[in-house]
């Protein structure tokens, strides 16, 4: 299993800036609250589950490397 590390920060940056746009209409009273809650919670499930695969890859990464050098 091959994690391709530029895409996952690439995946990571675009995350952050959803999140910081979102952050920005807390700010202004143009989307209605329901409306801002419902889009920071898909945001937070995307960087969950992005965050879940990487250390899962990382896990694989690292136990495979500790086999390899033990």
């Amino acid at each position: 299993m091959i994690i391709n590390l530029n895409m996952f920060a690439q995946e990571l940056q675009s995350v952050q800036g959803r999140l910081a746009n979102l952050y920005q209409d807390t700010n202004t009273p143009v989307q209605p609250e329901a409306d801002l809650l419902l889009a920071v919670l898909k945001e937070l499930d995307t960087a969950s589950k992005t965050l879940e695969i990487a250390t899962e890859k990382l896990t694989v990464i690292r136990k495979r490397n500790q086999t390899i050098f033990n």
